[in-house]
């Protein structure tokens, strides 16, 4: 009897710590699955929310974004006809200027406006998680800038990129776009005529369109060439059916180039914004080859200021 004790005694002693060790495993185990689980959880919530606040962001901006870039696309086609009427001359001091003028500032201003209000609120949303659609809609937003702002665009030309002359500081034309920002749904004309266009501070955008003409022998005419053919790639991606253009359109833009080199720059940077592979910027990139399949390869290495 007192032998059966001793042994019960030993192997309480022996289970107690086996016990102990199993509990303490459990409990680890269970904090961890709980851990990995509130995590799992967080990042799942934390995707949800960033999508919905990029389809919200691009959903505000899309529609108008489209219609602006319609009708700036609208006006370089019909530019490209009138080029030598001398309707993108300015009256002295701006007194009297044309409506073929103030139209074009307009609709260049207006498709800028949105380009950089989509552009603000788009620096908050993690584009890491965005769906394909919503992550191309953000990278044409960030191309449209470079386009007017990059003196890489000019890589290989005679040009000095110190001075704002055929190109803008990518600052000082983001302060540009948002004196056109409108409170509305719709920035007008006449909004625009009666506010932005006597500003003062406008004026470098104004002096950027007067006298514009592809005879010339500055660079800003074939800048708005490359940015007509970002529109279109745009509109050929995200706008209605009759908005896109066919490979002869987008090669009919950029015969309305002076300097091919230019073209070529556009080519070689595609890529660097995540474009120019498929949809419309192959378009652009496919345009471009065939209209100098022999040019060389350039290497633009010049940042905006």
């Amino acid at each position: 009897m007192s032998a059966l004790l001793a042994w019960l005694g030993t192997a309480k002693t022996d289970i107690l710590p086996t016990a102990i060790v199993s509990l303490l495993v459990s409990a680890f185990v269970t904090w961890v699955a709980k851990r990995w689980e509130t995590r799992d959880t967080a990042e799942i919530a934390y995707r949800y929310e960033q999508r919905k606040k990029q389809h919200e962001v691009i959903g505000r901006h899309y529609g108008r974004l489209i219609a602006a870039a319609n009708t700036l696309g609208y006006r370089m086609w019909n530019l490209y006809t009138n080029s030598t009427r001398g309707w993108m001359a300015r009256g002295r001091d701006g007194k009297g200027d044309g409506y073929y003028f103030k139209s074009t500032a307009y609709r260049l201003m207006h498709f800028f406006a949105l380009v950089r209000s989509t552009e603000k609120e788009a620096i908050l949303l993690d584009g890491r998680i965005a769906s394909p659609r919503d992550y191309l809609f953000l990278n044409y937003i960030e191309a449209f800038h470079w386009v007017m702002t990059d003196t890489a665009l000019f890589d290989g030309l005679p040009y000095n990129p110190a001075i704002q002359g055929d190109h803008f500081f990518a600052d000082e034309f983001r302060r540009y776009c948002e004196l056109c920002d409108s409170s509305e749904a719709q920035l007008t004309f006449d909004t625009f005529s009666m506010g932005p266009y006597v500003n003062p501070e406008l004026l470098p955008v104004l002096g950027f369109l007067d006298g514009l003409t592809p005879e010339e022998l500055r660079l800003r005419w074939d800048r708005l060439i490359a940015l007509h053919l970002l529109i279109q790639a745009f509109l050929n991606d995200f706008g209605y059916q009759r908005q896109r253009a066919s490979k002869r359109g987008f090669e009919e833009i950029a015969a309305q180039a002076r300097n091919q080199r230019v073209l070529a720059n556009l080519e070689h940077w595609l890529p660097r914004h995540e474009l120019g592979r498929k949809g419309g910027t192959r378009l652009v990139a496919q345009a471009i080859k065939r209209l100098n399949p022999q040019r060389e390869p350039t290497v633009a290495v010049v940042e905006s200021a």
